[in-house]
């Protein structure tokens, strides 16, 4: 396990808490309590579409997380806004903020359509180093001045801990034969009806190649078993 490994050396550890029920954070995080090394551990909020809408984002979940685990939070953004899932992730409690950065948004890297190019990661962290330290309210007046009350309040959810529902597809489903797979089929991965990544009869899939796949296969439009 590589949680096992980390645990050996007393170094930061920062998990993405994507596509993960509370109970998958639990024993992520008990890893490390084991051996009193759960202070190392920072968790990520991470909506895994990409790109990701910002109003799918729920931040109000960070105070939740941090107060149930005990430990820093923060977002994994894959939006495209340099600035709204940023500072309001850093204003909702978030201690770490990640986001992809690529040179070209036109070059043909899986994620550089979604990645911000490096002018707008500066304006990122700009905007983030100018806030840091200062007032919550202060901070919420230049969200709400800037992209609007109704879409800061979106942004910030009600808190509540959630998988996006995908398909009700039976388990079956994933062991026939053979199938052809479109966009209608793809599930989260977090899903209560997808294969859990463990389940040593999940099958390798060969899927076609497709300009519309993403890393979340959220656009796939045409993939082969």
């Amino acid at each position: 396990c590589q949680l096992q490994k980390k645990r050996k050396n007393k170094i930061p550890v920062i998990l993405s808490s994507g596509v993960s029920k509370l109970e998958d954070i639990e024993k992520a995080l008990a890893v490390f309590e084991k051996h009193n090394q759960k202070e190392t551990v920072s968790l990520l909020h991470c909506v895994t579409s990409y790109p990701a809408p910002e109003e799918d984002y729920n931040l109000k979940v960070l105070d939740f997380l941090q107060k149930q685990f005990g430990v820093k939070v923060g977002v994994s953004d894959h939006s495209l806004n340099p600035v709204i899932v940023p500072l309001t992730g850093y204003f909702a409690g978030g201690m770490i903020i990640e986001k992809h950065i690529t040179l070209s948004n036109e070059t043909e890297g899986l994620d550089d359509p979604v990645a911000l190019n490096p002018e707008n990661f500066k304006k990122m962290v700009e905007v983030l180093r100018c806030f840091e330290g200062k007032e919550p309210q202060e901070i919420l007046e230049y969200l709400e001045i800037n992209f609007g009350k109704e879409k800061i309040k979106a942004v910030l959810g009600d808190g509540e801990k959630k998988l996006a529902k995908a398909l009700d597809v039976p388990i079956t489903f994933f062991y026939r034969d053979s199938y052809t797979i479109t966009g209608n089929n793809i599930v989260n991965s977090g899903d209560n009806n997808a294969v859990n990544a463990s389940d040593d009869r999940l099958i390798s899939l060969l899927m076609s190649k497709d300009e519309q796949l993403t890393m979340a296969m959220k656009q796939t439009s045409k993939a082969q078993s």
